[in-house]
């Protein structure tokens, strides 16, 4: 795939996730769709599993340095480098586990496995969130909050994923991905 092209899809897409994040909020529920997920299972569907990788770890970080996280009770905020960028890359990984068992040509997968892979990234997020709450003991992390909280944005993210499949699958073919029907096994 083109580096380029997906970095300049990254880029919007990160863009346009930041700019109508509120706006796409369910309420006062903090549930929100990532718009970058579904980039990262595109490429992970189409490219080879170094490059989904990089893109997933890659696409992580820019949303771990572009995230404030409340760290105490004063109203501080910190940046913190890698909770997102490992859980977007095992999210990454997983989608390459399941490509060769799955229908890739059509935006119903990039929706499903948007959802799935979002699922993932969140959980490892939570999980890694969880563990550094455990010795700052000042922390505002709730972690069964943030679990369902970040379980109703999975479902949404796959909804998201189901609406951006139409525009990325084709940008896919547009970079240079393989046609999954011209591979073996879609590998």
């Amino acid at each position: 795939m083109n580096p380029g092209l997906v970095a300049l899809a990254g880029y919007v897409l990160l863009g346009l996730g930041l700019g109508v994040s509120e706006a796409l909020q369910l309420g006062d529920t903090g549930i929100a769709p990532s718009l970058l997920i579904p980039l990262v299972v595109v490429v992970a569907m189409r490219a080879s599993a170094m490059e989904s990788a990089w893109t997933g770890l890659l696409a992580g970080l820019a949303v771990d340095l572009l995230t404030e996280v409340p760290v105490s009770h004063a109203g501080g905020l910190a940046t913190i480098p890698g909770p997102n960028a490992l859980g977007f890359l095992a999210a990454s990984q997983a989608v390459v586990a399941a490509r060769g068992v799955l229908y890739q040509r059509g935006a119903f997968a990039v929706g499903v496995l948007s959802a799935l892979a979002a699922g993932m990234a969140h959980l490892v997020v939570v999980l890694l969130m969880t563990l550094r709450a455990i010795y700052d003991k000042p922390s505002l992390w709730a972690p069964w909050e943030e679990l369902f909280t970040r379980a109703g944005s999975s479902l949404y993210t796959g909804l998201a994923g189901l609406v951006l499949g139409f525009a990325l699958l084709p940008l896919a073919s547009l970079a240079g991905a393989p046609d999954p029907s011209r591979t073996r096994f879609g590998r």
